[in-house]
């Protein structure tokens, strides 16, 4: 059955050439015209849900920032003084880098 039913297609592309290349261009123009609306998406965020609070606060983060190269150190623990003291040791440690590797350091929390 199958074998019959590409003996068919076959005979009519042998044929009718001109018909098959004229499918064949309209195919391929109309997936030209669709590729060209396709977007490449290379941030890892773009595979997570929009709505997902780390996405939400990246993009919020994003727009504030100067580039995307922009690195938030957060420092996480039982003792507030001893964050405090590791903070005040790692900004100057930071800024000490300067350009081109550093562009600004800030401590604390910001709105």
């Amino acid at each position: 059955m199958l074998r019959h039913a590409l003996d068919r297609l076959l005979g009519w592309q042998l044929r009718h050439p001109l018909r098959v290349l004229g499918v064949i261009a309209a195919l391929t123009a109309v997936s030209i015209v669709l590729a060209t609306r396709l977007r490449v998406e290379t941030g890892f965020e773009s595979l997570l849900p929009e709505s997902r609070p780390s996405v939400v606060e990246l993009r919020r983060v994003s727009a504030r920032t100067s580039s995307q190269s922009t690195i938030f150190v957060v420092l996480e623990g039982q003792d507030p003084a001893g964050i405090r003291r590791a903070s005040d040791a790692l900004v100057p440690a930071l800024r000490a880098l300067g350009p081109p590797w550093v562009g600004s350091v800030e401590n604390g929390v910001h709105d």
